[in-house]
């Protein structure tokens, strides 16, 4: 997968999960956009399992909320799939006005470890 979340803040309440993390680009962009994984494990995560406790997510349900943001002069969209894991993150090139092309990620988004992802689900 071309793209890793490791989260560092999970927060339950007010009927959602909400998590918070780092988003390391690796490998080839695919146009459309790219799926990805979540890593709980690396260090420097909160660690928790995905299914935390008995009011873990549900792993058929999108995102309802989902803020992308990447360093520098690209502007990251978030596509929800059907499940809670399985969306994609398009990325689009400000400078050239377009997606980015299927080709290696440019080495501005691979080389800055400040992109983050904060995301919320629902909770059961």
């Amino acid at each position: 997968m071309p793209w890793i979340f490791r989260p560092s803040y999970m927060a339950d309440g007010s009927g959602i999960e909400e998590l918070f993390g780092q988003l390391v680009f690796t490998g080839n962009y695919k146009q459309g956009g790219d799926t990805g994984t979540f890593d709980f494990i690396t260090k420097s995560t909160a660690g928790y399992s995905f299914y935390r406790k008995s009011n873990g997510l549900r792993s058929t349900r999108p995102p309802i909320f989902a803020d992308v943001v990447i360093q520098g002069l690209f502007l990251p969209l978030l596509v929800p799939g059907i499940s809670a894991t399985d969306f994609k993150i398009l990325i689009f090139d400000t400078v050239a006005q377009a997606e980015l092309a299927g080709a290696a990620y440019p080495a501005n988004i691979t080389t800055i470890p400040f992109h983050t992802l904060s995301i919320a689900y629902p909770r059961l």
